[in-house]
């Protein structure tokens, strides 16, 4: 099951390693929602952040979102 946790002016999309749905699909969507809504996303503000085991080497991790910056650290409002 995947989780959106929307407020006034950010969202946090939390996908479990086991969902039926790509990280992609999921932006896809909420890209879609927010222009038929007449919202505008600010890609220069999101950040993709993929928690794993630190055993696991970098290039193993799913693929980056496109338009996304990837941080290996953030903060959540």
């Amino acid at each position: 099951m995947n989780l959106i946790l929307k407020y006034v002016d950010d969202f946090n999309l939390l996908i479990p390693e086991n969902s039926n749905a790509s990280a992609g699909d999921e932006m896809k969507h909420i890209v879609s929602w927010s222009e038929s809504n007449k919202l505008y996303i600010n890609f220069t503000k999101c950040r993709e952040l993929v928690f794993c085991r630190p055993s696991l080497k970098s290039d193993s991790l799913p693929y980056a979102l496109p338009n996304i910056v990837r941080v290996i650290c953030d903060r959540f409002l």
